[in-house]
């Protein structure tokens, strides 16, 4: 039986064209990363938990982004430190390892999101799979975002409002910020938490920006997609 699961997983990466519904496990790996937020908070042990979604979004992604194997070492190379650094952070202070940590899985995501964009908007027909992979670069952008965010409050602790300002942004802060990221990227903007210096505010604006600018062009896109297929 191992032996039939190994050639599976070798088969899936030596074949990476082949596989299906790559978008779709990686979405619902960020879904339900957003879902736990609030079991994220308040326990001893939250910080193992935030990990280990993590990873399986790691995992989701060097997937959905596996259609090459340059595409698999790429993603590999810059998800890899990221995981090891979330892991050794639950015995190491964060202060030592969080710029380091947070820089490659930024790194991680913004690869990610590019792949993911690209294959979208060249893709030549509207699918279900095209439309997993349009919401999960949306939903990208925040965590992207998230990093950028958690980069800053590391670098210059109290550039936003947080309750905690002792510069340990595990997990409390990540919750947080991830809050935050998806508030501004949706525009809501509920001014619980508010960007303090100038750079978080700059930040703040871009990804209000970018995340309207692209349901603008996802929408004028796939519109564009589902008329020209309609008619052919």
């Amino acid at each position: 039986m191992h032996n039939k699961l190994y050639k599976q997983i070798i088969y899936l990466i030596t074949h990476p064209k082949r596989n299906k519904n790559k978008f779709l496990y990686f979405f619902v790996s960020i879904v339900v990363l957003l879902l736990f937020i609030p079991f994220l908070e308040g326990e001893k042990y939250t910080s193992a938990l935030l990990h280990l979604l993590t990873t399986i979004i790691l995992l989701t992604g060097i997937y959905a982004v596996s259609h090459t194997r340059k595409q698999i070492v790429i993603a590999s190379v810059l998800g890899l430190p990221w995981l090891i650094a979330n892991w050794v952070s639950l015995f190491v202070a964060m202060k030592t390892l969080g710029p380091g940590a947070i820089s490659w899985g930024a790194l991680f995501f913004i690869y990610t999101t590019t792949i993911m964009f690209s294959h979208v908007i060249k893709g030549s027909k509207v699918t279900i799979e095209t439309l997993f992979g349009a919401v999960s670069v949306y939903l990208l952008i925040g965590l992207i975002y998230t990093s950028l965010y958690g980069l800053l409050e590391i670098l210059s602790p109290g550039s936003f409002n947080l309750a905690d300002s002792s510069g340990n942004i595990y997990p409390f802060k990540v919750t947080e910020l991830i809050y935050f990221s998806y508030v501004t990227l949706t525009t809501l903007g509920y001014g619980d938490i508010i960007p303090v210096s100038s750079y978080a505010r700059s930040l703040a604006i871009s990804e209000a920006i970018i995340g309207q600018l692209y349901l603008t062009i996802l929408v004028a896109r796939l519109v564009g997609l589902h008329i020209i297929y309609s008619k052919s």
